[in-house]
């Protein structure tokens, strides 16, 4: 330095010298104070900003970390909480043989934490640290991984160092020069080519003049000055050279042609060439340990080789002469199998800080610390969380999200779509990138939105169209379902049974009902039938029909199986349901909105097959554009907005209906014209665009936004209390309320439907609209609102109507609209002053022929009073027809058969109608059969002719009951049906009809008296007539016959012929009684019993019509005596019931009965005593071999006495009186008798007693 200070003292003393031929003017000064000016300037600024980021930088010392959101992803310097790690890596340091060593774990799990900690614990180690982690590998390079890594190991060694350290290293490197060190070597320069010029006399300077005499003196000085100079200069350059010699290896040096060629060893890898280099590095350093990190992720292992290598001859190297430690962090899975512990000296191995199962608590923590909930959903972040697996990833996702949200946070962004671009730009970048420009994955997938469209559009239309030609071809299938299809079967199957049927059918033994037999448990079993059984009510039970069920099928449809109609409909209650009906109607609804639909709606039932293969390989872009979170809106997160077409105002409104987070209906839009361009038809369907100033905008040009206004009024008119309540207001804030109103019911043709059916207003509400439309709409578009019937049905249950018209500015266009919806009113409160209006309503039909607006009328007209009459509730029609008014008689006349069906039947007292009024109404052809025959069945009144009533409705008074009883009403029926039906024998068999008919004689009425009998013996044999009504009935028919066939007539009602002589004893009635009603013959005889008497002998009587003769309480005795004596052993014999009838009544008193008949009863099992009666009564009129005879047959004792023996009997009467018949008549010699038996005592053989 002190060299250079002297060269530039003598250059500036030889510039003095020379200093007049120097020509300095003052526009040069100026020049230079300007120039001095600019430097001050440029000096001041400079020094500003250096301030400023001294500032800043303070800032940031001064500030507490943990209140600063941002996360470096340097690693941390406190990650071993336990010092295990920094246990290991001391141990591996201090033990002398351990020259490698690896720390292993996957990839973030925290090794660069743990390395960067232990270098600030121990500052006794001087560490080199070397990181491939910005290290890129063109793929165009030949073999790169090697060299290219190679020379970034190198660069980062030697880079590492000043220059100054390593100054013989013959890399080269740009090095910043001093001003001052720039200035000197100039100077000596330029003095060293002044002096060369002045020793060599060739000086370009002028010489110095003679006259200046005082400087000659110094010349000797000067030539001294020069030579010592360009020494100085010369030794400069001579060292400069050698060390360029030095730091330099030549293969050739070419003096002719100027040329030198570098020593090249290409055979040597990069490290391997430059060994000499490293090995001087180590040397002049004090480097000891060398941390490699993200060598790993170009998974080679020969790198490791090499480094190794390396580290063997740095240690082994005497002019290193010092241990030098590598510790290399890797992932476990570089080496496999045993190659990693034989490589490395020692082996740490990493448990990672962060995975996917603890990820989510990690970015939890940091988030809430952000507090970004509840905006931002915590179950959103778990499940993102799933694809974060390292902590510089989730650093990284969490402070662009911080940034991102704070840059573009004027806006409402949804904060889980932000979060989600955010995961999405940090796993894919490059994507990302080219998302912004139009292009990438991502791009081409929504870009594909049309194709997929298209696709479920076809699979949506092929099951529209199915459904709708089901439907068309089920479609006149009257029959609602299969219960209904089986009362046809069944119906057919009782059409066929005979008129005496009851409403059962057996299966198998069982009797089942019509409603039990169209149950799927017996329907079936009906099917199954060989044969078809029913059930009879004149006591014959089960019947066979001889009809299948294949026969029935085939009555009812000679086409069509009941499996195959069945199957019909059963389809046709599939395809017409409610639920298909809804799923062909909300297919339509999605056909026509498919295309606005957001792309994660249109994705959502596509399956994964079925998707772009781009994205479908990846899980978590496959998640968040399913969910919606990344969507076709991505630019609002991804870029700025600057205002244009909108204002900084409306894009918050136009965000806050993205993101669903409505403003208030009262927030001012800037320009809501260009808003509604901006917002799309879906989303006017989103409680979020409810707004006065956007619905003003919508109105006022309702033509070009007629889609989006009509969207717009479906949602206000929407059940909910949002809508109802913007709804509301606007009626009161809004600027276009008349058009609002006429638009409304206008433009939607079912808003009047929604109203009533599915809105859920309450009926002051729904009044209030209806207000709204009498008063504004015109007649087309009430007509229009009454499509579906709806207004003409509400205003016709408006109690209160006549309220509104007299509140309605003009009450004719109200006259008008009624007669328009021909309304009809249902009830009506009549209020003070309200009758003129109710007058309209009268006049003009505009009410329902119910009974109470048939009331308000009569109470109207005071005929009746507040409360309906007796008169009124029981003889509705003729109250009316007595009333005197005209317009309320023909009104009725003329809608005869809803009066009928809505007022007369649904009156539950209307019972007592006059018989003339009831024969108009039977008569009345504008009724329907069906009403007029439910009249008959609701009235109480009993017509007393069947003439005055049309012969159509005889059979329903019949069956109703409601004809008098008489022979002269009953007797034409029966020519009229040819025969007696079901109606006329239940007629018959009411207690109050026969009691009346038996009190009448069936022959005294016109006709021939020969078809009377014949009706007259249609009733008596018919088994449907009941007994009980029979008894009664048979007393008015005055006939006898005398050979009447009867075998099929209910045995009851046989007696009662018998019991009214209604049969004559003749041969015919009684062979036909015997062989079929057992008894009824003997029953005959009884009321012809001289006729009997005289001819019983011919009658061939059995045992058991001599067994009813004699318990007869009609014949007497004597005629049972007569009767007996034809009785014979042959008829007695097993008969034990005769035998005891017969010994009763024998043991009254002697008669002359055939001695075999006594004999017989007295084997018989009877009474003994009984026995021995009878034999007393007979013993006087035997001999003693007959006497033999009748004991033998008592049997027991008394056959010993037959054998001479003497038992003791019993004592008591008829022994005792036996015991002496014997002693008179000598059969035996005494009788001995004892207080407790009779003895009995026979002659010795000797002949002594």
């Amino acid at each position: 330095m002190l060299v250079f200070s002297l060269m530039l003292f003598i250059s500036l003393l030889f510039l003095l010298l020379n200093i007049q031929y120097w020509k300095i003017t003052i526009a040069a000064i100026r020049g230079q104070v300007l120039s001095l000016k600019k430097w001050f300037y440029h000096f001041l600024d400079g020094y500003i900003a250096k301030l400023q980021i001294v500032r800043k930088n303070l800032y940031y010392v001064i500030k507490p970390k943990n209140e600063e959101l941002f996360e470096s992803l340097t690693p941390i310097e406190d990650g071993d909480s336990n010092d295990i790690y920094d246990k290991a890596l001391s141990f591996s340091l201090f033990e002398k043989d351990i020259k490698n060593i690896a720390l292993t774990g996957p990839y973030g799990s925290g090794k660069s934490t743990i390395l960067r900690t232990f270098q600030k614990n121990h500052k006794e180690f001087k560490y080199l640290n070397i990181s491939l982690a910005s290290f890129k590998v063109h793929k165009d390079d030949v073999d790169p991984d090697n060299e290219l890594i190679e020379v970034s190991i190198l660069q980062q060694i030697f880079y590492h160092e000043k220059h100054n350290t390593i100054p013989d290293s013959r890399f080269k490197r740009i090095r910043k020069a001093s001003k001052t060190n720039l200035l000197l070597k100039a100077a000596l320069l330029i003095l060293c080519g002044i002096c060369f010029f002045y020793l060599s006399k060739s000086s370009p300077l002028p010489a110095i003049p003679e006259s200046k005499s005082f400087l000659s003196n110094f010349r000797s000085y000067l030539l001294v000055a020069a030579l010592l100079i360009i020494s100085v200069g010369g030794l400069y350059l001579v060292y400069t050279i050698l060390k360029l010699y030095n730091n330099s290896k030549f293969n050739k040096v070419n003096l002719t042609s100027g040329e030198v060629e570098l020593s090249d060893h290409s055979e040597a890898s990069i490290l391997n060439k430059h060994l000499d280099e490293i090995l001087y590095f180590f040397e002049v350093t004090s480097y000891n340990v060398v941390i490699i990190e993200d060598l790993d992720r170009f998974q080679n292992p020969e790198i490791y080789t090499k480094l190794r290598e390396i580290n063997n001859l740095i240690n082994n190297s005497k002019q290193v002469d010092r241990r030098i430690v590598f510790i290399y962090a890797l992932k476990d899975d570089i080496f496999t199998d045993e190659k990693r512990t034989k490589f490395f000296d020692f082996v740490i191995p990493v448990i990672p800080v962060i995975n996917t199962s603890n990820s989510e608590a990690k970015l939890l923590e940091r988030l809430e610390k952000a507090n970004v909930f509840p905006e931002l959903s915590k179950d959103f972040v778990s499940e993102i969380a799933l694809y974060i697996n390292d902590m510089r990833l989730l650093k990284n996702v969490f402070n662009e999200f911080i940034l991102y949200k704070a840059k573009l946070g004027g806006f409402e962004l949804n904060p889980n779509n932000l979060l989600a671009t955010i995961l999405y730009k940090n796993l894919y970048p490059t994507d990302f990138a080219e998302l912004n420009k139009g292009e990438g994955s991502v791009f081409g997938f929504f870009a594909k939105k049309g194709t997929y469209i298209e696709h479920i559009t076809k699979a949506k239309e092929e099951r529209l169209k199915f459904i709708e030609e089901k439907q068309a071809s089920l479609e006149f299938s009257v029959l609602k379902d299969k219960f209904e299809l089986r009362s046809l079967y069944i119906a057919k199957m009782f059409q066929l049974f005979p008129d005496y049927t009851t409403k059962q059918v057996y299966l198998g033994n069982s009797q089942v009902n019509l409603e039990e037999l169209k149950t799927d448990e017996n329907f079936p079993k009906l099917k199954l039938e060989s044969v078809l059984h029913y059930y009879t009510t004149n006591g014959y039970g089960k019947r066979s029909s001889g009809y299948t069920f294949n026969a029935i099928e085939t009555q009812v449809d000679e086409n069509q199986t009941y499996e195959e109609r069945e199957q019909q409909i059963l389809s046709r209650v599939e395809y017409f349901s409610e639920q298909t009906k809804k799923e062909a109607e909300g297919i339509r609804t999605e056909l026509q909105n498919i295309s606005i639909l957001p792309f994660s709606k249109i994705i959502a039932d596509l399956s994964d097959d079925e998707l772009d293969h781009s994205i479908k390989e990846s899980a978590i872009l496959l998640f968040l554009i399913r969910n919606g979170y990344i969507n076709e809106d991505y630019h609002d997160y991804t870029s700025h907005f600057y205002e244009g077409t909108l204002t900084r105002k409306d894009k918050v409104f136009l965000l806050s209906i993205k993101n669903h987070k409505p403003m208030t209906a009262d927030y001012i839009l800037d320009n809501p014209f260009n808003l509604i361009e901006k917002i799309k038809l879906l989303e006017f369907s989103q409680y979020e665009v409810l707004n006065y100033s956007l619905l003003d905008s919508l109105l006022q040009f309702k033509d070009k936004y007629e889609a989006k206004l009509n969207a717009f009024l479906k949602l206000i008119v929407s059940n909910t209390i949002i809508a109802s309540q913007f709804r509301d207001s606007y009626l009161e804030k809004g600027k276009q309320v008349p058009k609002f109103v006429k638009t409304l019911f206008a433009q939607w043709e079912g808003f009047w439907d929604f109203v009533v059916i599915e809105s859920g207003f309450s009926d002051e509400k729904k009044l209030q609209y209806l207000k709204l439309i009498l008063d504004h709409a015109d007649l087309e578009t009430i007509k229009s609102l009454n499509k579906k019937g709806n207004l003409r049905l509400f205003i016709s249950k408006e109690k209160g109507f006549l309220t509104v018209m007299q509140q309605s500015k003009s009450s004719d266009k109200i006259k008008t609209i009624l007669k328009l919806l021909s309304v009809k009113f249902n009830d009506l409160d009549i209020a003070e002053g309200q009758n003129e209006y109710f007058e309209v309503v009268y006049e003009n039909d505009f009410y329902q022929l119910n009974a109470q607006m048939i009331h308000k009328v009569l109470l109207f007209k005071e005929i009746e009073t507040d409360k309906p009459s007796d008169q009124f509730n029981k003889a509705n029609y003729t109250t009316i027809r007595d009333s005197g008014l005209t317009k309320l008689q023909q009104y009725v006349e003329r809608s005869i058969d809803d009066y009928i069906k809505d007022v007369f039947l649904t009156l539950g007292t209307n019972k007592d109608e006059s018989a003339q009024n009831l024969i108009n109404l039977y008569n009345n052809e504008d009724i329907d059969l069906e009403n007029r025959t439910a009249i008959i069945e609701a009235q109480n009144t009993i017509i007393e002719e069947f003439d005055p009533v049309d012969e159509h409705f005889w059979s329903d008074l019949m069956k109703a009951k409601k004809i008098s009883p008489k022979w002269t009403n009953l007797y034409p029926y029966y020519q009229k049906k040819d025969g007696l039906d079901l109606h006329f024998v239940s007629f018959l068999n009411v207690k109050d009809n026969f009691e009346a008919l038996s009190k009448l004689d069936v022959t005294k009425q016109d006709g021939d008296q020969n078809d009377i009998e014949k009706f007259a013996l249609a009733i008596a044999t018919n088994d449907m007539v009941s007994v009980e009504s029979f008894k009664s009935l048979i007393s008015s028919f005055p006939y006898e016959y005398d050979d009447l066939d009867i075998s099929a007539v209910h045995p009851e009602k046989v007696s009662v012929m018998v019991d009214h002589r209604f049969l004559l004893f003749t041969d015919a009635n009684y062979n036909m009684l015997k062989a079929n009603f057992n008894g009824e013959n003997i029953r005959l005889g009884e009321q012809f019993s001289e006729e009997f008497m005289a001819e019983f002998n011919a009658k061939n009587l059995d045992a058991n019509d001599f067994l009813l003769v004699i318990k007869s309480q009609k014949f007497t005795y004597d005629q049972k005596i007569a009767i007996l004596k034809m009785l014979t052993v042959d008829i007695l014999s097993g008969n034990k019931d005769l035998e005891a009838e017969t010994l009763g009544i024998l043991i009254t008193q002697y008669e002359d009965i055939n001695y075999s008949v006594i004999e017989h009863l007295l084997g018989g099992t009877q009474d003994i005593e009984k026995k021995v009666r009878l034999l007393n009564l007979h013993l006087k009129r035997y001999n003693p071999e007959q006497i033999t005879g009748f004991l033998r047959a008592l049997g027991g004792k008394y056959a010993e006495i037959a054998d001479r023996n003497e038992p003791r009997l019993d004592r008591n009467d008829a022994n005792e009186e036996f015991a002496s018949i014997l002693d008179d008549m000598d059969y035996v010699s005494s009788v001995t008798t004892k207080p407790e038996f009779v003895r009995l005592n026979h002659y010795r053989s000797n002949g002594d007693s």
